[in-house]
């Protein structure tokens, strides 16, 4: 499950308010400015990912663009909670008329999915074994909620909100201590050090990242170009 479900919706709480022109009606009457003037604030579970949502406040985004680009950025920097391959929601709060809307990105299960497929030959499976069997796969929901929720609150060009993201990407970002506390604990208890491809980029030589050391991820940055260009379109057909 992607950790970021609830992140994201709180991105959307606390930023909706600060990017609205128009006061609330619930106000107060006598104050003659209608525009907000509380300033604004990102809460995210690393300062890459704050710093891209302020990034896009700062040029006339709205709520919903920074928390795209803030989630989007967690997607690189914490992957092992964040990420394009998971699902979330959204709550989003509209100030000037008070309606608050949810919108459902989560993960859809296949169509072979039984209600006992995580139970073992006596009791249900662990964690770790469920999520390493095979059968905890499932269509992710986040790119499209992204499109879904820019489509209806964006204020900024979809490719504007992937910039953070790519540029980190593509240049590289330090390593932060949760992430290299992470990987020796994974590396004892899944196959995470020993897949294809995954243990290249997380234990380079056989070694786990460490944290404070510069990481790039070309592959990511090609990803979020190619849905930047051509939305989420690109990639969901590149799941066929």
């Amino acid at each position: 499950m992607n950790r970021l479900i609830c992140l994201t919706a709180l991105l959307s709480l606390c930023l909706a308010g600060c990017t609205s022109d128009e006061q609330s009606p619930a106000a107060d009457n006598s104050q003659t400015d209608s525009t907000w003037s509380k300033g604004a604030m990102v809460s995210a579970a690393n300062p890459y990912a704050s710093e891209a949502g302020l990034e896009m406040l700062k040029v006339g985004g709205s709520a919903i663009d920074a928390a795209i680009a803030s989630h989007l950025v967690l997607g690189l920097v914490e992957p092992q909670s964040s990420g394009l391959g998971g699902g979330a929601f959204i709550l989003h709060f509209e100030r000037k008329n008070g309606d608050m809307a949810f919108y459902d990105g989560r993960e859809t299960a296949p169509t072979g999915a039984t209600i006992d497929m995580f139970m073992g030959d006596d009791s249900v499976l662990g964690y770790l074994d469920s999520i390493q069997s095979g059968h905890a796969v499932g269509t992710p929901g986040v790119v499209r909620l992204y499109e879904l929720a820019h489509a209806k609150h964006g204020r900024l060009p979809w490719a504007q909100l992937f910039e953070p993201a790519y540029r980190l990407a593509s240049e590289g970002f330090i390593v932060s201590p949760r992430l290299a506390n992470y990987l020796p604990r994974m590396a004892a208890r899944t196959r995470l050090a020993i897949n294809p491809g995954v243990k290249d980029y997380f234990y380079p030589n056989g070694k786990a990242l460490e944290a404070g050391q510069l990481l790039k991820n070309p592959e990511y940055a090609e990803t979020l170009r190619r849905l930047a260009e051509e939305g989420a379109y690109a990639f969901y057909s590149a799941l066929y």
